[in-house]
């Protein structure tokens, strides 16, 4: 779950979750994943999957469990995304929801057209059920998000889903894991840029 305040000039993002739903703050410098799995073990998100970590907080009526929290301020204009694992659990590496989310924002003409096309390569690879919410803040107009993330979408292409797509078919999984350790960079909780 993610609440949003406007605060001034700036707006406070504040991520709640428990378990492996994850929050993500996107924007023209890339998807930030904002929430922590809660995994077994000191997995970061690209060894959860991995590996398919055991959960170790989980929302249930019998027993114990803590909701995490996590705020933000952002001076940008963003995309707020909440999803449930089924979103990611099954894709090969993380880098893989950003090069769904661009190209199918690209092809989209509207904010309609982009959630189907979301839902259609989602569920393409899903083996479990899916929900994927994105809140829209800053933006005025959905072509102004289009044109905020066109040059995101091409410097991604170049550094991460065209090697991707190289390394994958070659099963270089060094290769993969090296791209990864690049892009968590940004990507993982705690190891972003300021």
């Amino acid at each position: 779950m993610a609440l949003i305040h406007s605060k001034g000039k700036k707006v406070q993002d504040i991520f709640l979750w428990a378990g492996d739903s994850r929050g993500y703050l996107f924007s023209s410098n890339g998807l930030m994943q904002m929430t922590t799995d809660d995994v077994q073990g000191a997995l970061d998100p690209y060894q959860n999957l991995i590996a398919d970590g055991v959960l170790s907080n989980v929302i249930h009526m019998g027993g114990k469990y803590v909701v995490h929290s996590r705020s933000v301020f952002v001076d940008q204009p963003h995309l707020v995304i909440t999803a449930t694992d089924g979103c990611f659990a099954y894709l090969h590496s993380p880098m893989e929801l950003e090069s769904i989310l661009l190209p199918t924002l690209e092809q989209a003409r509207n904010p309609n057209e982009w959630e189907t096309l979301l839902e259609a390569h989602i569920r393409a690879v899903a083996s479990d059920d899916f929900t994927m919410r994105i809140a829209i803040v800053g933006f005025q107009t959905f072509r102004q998000i289009k044109t905020a993330f066109a040059a995101r979408h091409r410097k991604f292409r170049a550094l991460y889903a065209e090697p991707m797509d190289r390394m994958a078919s070659e099963h270089d999984q060094n290769g993969l894991i090296s791209l990864w350790e690049r892009y968590k960079k940004y990507y993982v909780l705690g190891e972003m840029d300021e």
